[in-house]
């Protein structure tokens, strides 16, 4: 086995419900070893070679203890975090091929945490408004059970909200687009990012996943600010028989998913994006019966504003409580009123007068109650915000320098018109900081739309340029780091040195990875993103 496909795997157990164990490495044909920053949780699908009926003693949530690690790890960090060591659980048992003496199936594992996931609910309030303050840490330490030392959580803006019996991780998610990056923490010097000296422009856009280190809450900016772990080079493997540990840091194969689909990024809003924000109000009025048994009007702001029309009834007479003869007195007055309703947000009002008897325009009870509902507060509107690649390239903490786009394409795609409207629900009391007003009631719902507009235009932005490469096997690389690759250029001239690819070579957020394990050693996919390029395109 040459030294970029070594590797030892140290453990793989399988602890059984009632705490009994067996060592099932030498069934281990296969496996993968997945982490992604999309994803809260890593998973590993393990292929067994099955020749005693093992899987007889499977119910198919046993855990699974695992530990590797590769001779390509040492290099980097002086070996720290080279081996993997993780405890997994079964959640699904593939289906089982049978092949003369031999069964074949395979172990659907992931974290542990995933079936606290599934078995805990977040219930009430939480944020400054509900002295829960620290969302993401009380789901991760409380509900999921995950160890302190397991959890890096970048400091973040005060977010109030509801969570309706929803998962931690569901939880989690539902603040992500909608919090800021904030100083402090543990790194008092660290700043919020370039976006923050612009109240209107801080870096928003968190990122919750697992990788071989532990729970991350981050920012997108934040990993792109991150120093590179190593560098990887494409070129000839096994030239220099006096350094072989050199070609472990060699790309051996290189994909190039699509470059460029234009009409794609048109129709997300990559290049400018218009974001709306829209809150709906808490429902305060009643509806009071009629006499025959259907509902029409409303009392609530007649007995606010001491309508002339009640003052026969005592103060203390509660609504429920008139007579059907007081109810249709009541109506019979409404019927020579005209009244004005005022829409929320605008000056605009419709009037409404059901008239007379014998008049010419009479309404029936549903067209009242129609009415009325069109002349109710119809909520408060946020925005509009216009998230353009411009200024969001400018205040983004981007991995290189270079603009990744054609400016004068971009500018003439996006001259008339933001390419795509989107509308965020603003809960209230989604969004606020600790100094504001009410618990910050009053300012969530441009913070909202800010945050949120920023959050997937940033997400758009860090994938602009993809790459997929395939590595030796290196144990010390995780999900979220970021890796310098060195590629050729496809345009080589004579015999000079051999130019660098200036559009792809650089530095490049590991989005995704894999993990590979054969009886022939082990091998690393990783998916790179990345926001910008080296130089801009434009030079």
């Amino acid at each position: 086995m040459s030294y970029t496909k070594s590797y030892k795997l140290q453990k793989v157990d399988i602890v059984f419900d009632d705490g009994e164990k067996a060592d099932i490495i030498d069934m281990v044909g296969e496996f993968n070893w997945m982490e992604s920053i999309d994803s809260p949780f890593i998973r590993c699908d393990i292929a067994i070679l099955d020749s005693v009926n093992f899987d007889d003693n499977l119910r198919g949530s046993e855990e699974v203890h695992i530990q590797f690690e590769t001779d390509a790890a040492k290099a980097i960090n002086s070996g720290k975090f080279k081996s993997i060591k993780h405890k997994l659980r079964v959640y699904q048992i593939g289906s089982v091929v049978k092949q003369e003496r031999t069964k074949m199936y395979i172990l659907h594992c992931a974290s542990p945490e995933i079936y606290a996931n599934e078995s805990n609910r977040a219930f009430g309030a939480f944020g400054p408004m509900a002295g829960r303050t620290d969302i993401v840490e009380r789901m991760l330490l409380k509900k999921l059970d995950i160890p302190k030392e397991k959890v890096n959580i970048e400091p973040y803006s005060n977010a109030n909200c509801v969570s309706p019996n929803w998962r931690p991780v569901d939880l989690i998610s539902y603040i992500s687009d909608k919090v800021a990056r904030t100083k402090g923490g543990n790194n008092k010097k660290r700043k919020a990012g370039k976006g923050d000296k612009k109240a209107n422009q801080r870096q928003s856009g968190f990122l919750f996943y697992e990788n071989k280190n532990g729970f991350n809450f981050l920012s997108m900016d934040y990993l792109c600010e991150q120093k590179p772990l190593c560098e990887y080079v494409y070129g000839q493997s096994n030239v220099n028989d006096n350094n072989p540990a050199a070609d472990a840091y060699k790309i051996e194969s290189v994909q190039y998913p699509e470059r460029t689909n234009q009409l794609e990024k048109l129709r997300l809003g990559v290049y400018k994006t218009v974001t709306y924000g829209i809150s709906f109000p808490q429902i305060t009025d009643s509806f009071a019966p009629q006499a025959g048994g259907s509902s029409s009007l409303t009392f609530d702001k007649y007995f606010q504003n001491n309508n002339n029309q009640f003052q026969a009834f005592d103060s203390n007479t509660k609504l429920n409580q008139l007579t059907s003869s007081q109810l249709a007195d009541l109506y019979a007055k409404e019927e020579k009123q005209e009244n004005r309703f005022f829409t929320a947000g605008n000056a605009q009002s419709f009037k409404w007068d059901k008239g007379k008897e014998g008049s010419k325009k009479k309404l029936t009870d549903q067209q009242i109650a129609t009415q009325e509902k069109m002349g109710k507060p119809g909520g408060t509107a946020g925005g509009p915000y216009i998230t353009n690649i411009f200024s969001l390239f400018e205040n983004a903490s981007t991995v290189e320098k270079g603009f990744p786009y054609d400016k004068e394409l971009v500018e003439k795609y996006t001259e008339k018109a933001p390419t795509r409207s989107k509308f965020k629900i603003l809960p209230k009391n989604a969004h606020q900081t600790a100094s504001a007003n009410d618990g910050g009631a009053s300012d969530q719902s441009d913070n909202t739309v800010i945050c949120s507009a920023y959050s997937a235009a940033r997400w758009s932005l860090l994938n602009t340029h993809t790459l997929t490469i395939s590595v030796p096997g290196n144990t010390s690389l995780y999900a979220g780091a970021i890796i310098k690759v060195d590629l050729p250029s496809s345009n080589q001239k004579g015999n000079r040195k051999v130019q660098k690819d200036r559009i792809y070579s650089g530095k490049y957020v590991i989005k995704g990875l894999i993990h590979t394990y054969k009886k022939t050693g082990i091998t690393t996919q990783l998916f790179l993103c990345r926001d910008s390029l080296p130089v801009s395109k434009n030079k």
